[in-house]
């Protein structure tokens, strides 16, 4: 279960949040995302100072009423933090078209397709539920998208699921977030670093090291595929 810290505790205010996960919390982890939405729904109810939480979900509320949704839906969404594909889709097409660069012209076409497959909303009451309305409005304001890598490296695949997100911000925001990366490979060794320092540095160890590259020609197929 989850219970509320008071702010003596952490000593800062309580900093809203956008969260965005992958199928395998929602199909797999769903008691997980339920504790993690039942926290956000108890501190966003909390009338205190310093709680962006709060404050942020009373003027969702507004917005989402005056954009035509009823006041019963605006008040479950403006409490909405978590957002994902719809339950049980298997493959998204955005993470295809990053590679088919034939199939696309702008930027945008990117975008629509993203923001058409993770506008699915998880919250109490409008569970797996299409919510773009929400989706973008809770959108706004992020300052900072974080992705972790628990295995692989950067050019693995961690980058891209937050770099698409950093791309979704910009175009609907007009504001880029600052992109970072939690390496936690390692036990002991974790480590938050910019997103573009990361990647640098994965791209000298590997791409751009003739060591690694003659190491790869040694495993065949699976080497080349690397």
């Amino acid at each position: 279960d989850v219970g509320v810290i008071p702010t003596v505790e952490p000593g800062r205010p309580r900093i809203d949040v956008f969260i965005e996960t992958y199928d395998y919390y929602t199909d797999y982890l769903e008691s997980r995302l339920r504790l993690w939405d039942k926290a956000i729904r108890m501190v966003a109810d909390l009338d205190e100072p310093d709680n962006y939480v709060f404050r942020h979900r009373v003027k969702v509320c507004e917005d989402l009423q005056a954009g035509g949704e009823s006041p019963e839906r605006s008040e479950i969404l403006s409490r909405a933090r978590i957002f994902a594909m719809p339950p049980e889709l298997v493959t998204a097409t955005h993470f295809l078209l990053l590679e088919e660069t034939g199939q696309w012209d702008t930027r945008r076409e990117l975008v629509d397709v993203y923001l058409a497959e993770r506008d699915y909303v998880y919250t109490e009451g409008c569970w797996g539920q299409q919510a773009l309305n929400a989706y973008t409005r809770q959108m706004q304001g992020t300052e900072m998208v974080l992705r972790n890598i628990t295995r692989g490296g950067p050019l693995g695949g961690g980058w891209y699921n937050g770099g698409n997100l950093c791309l979704v911000i910009k175009e609907v925001t007009g504001k880029e977030p600052e992109y970072f990366l939690s390496d936690l490979r390692n036990p002991g060794e974790e480590r938050v670093g910019r997103a573009e320092d990361l990647l640098n540095r994965d791209y000298r160890a590997t791409l751009f090291n003739r060591k690694w590259i003659e190491g790869m020609m040694n495993e065949g197929y699976a080497g080349a595929q690397q």
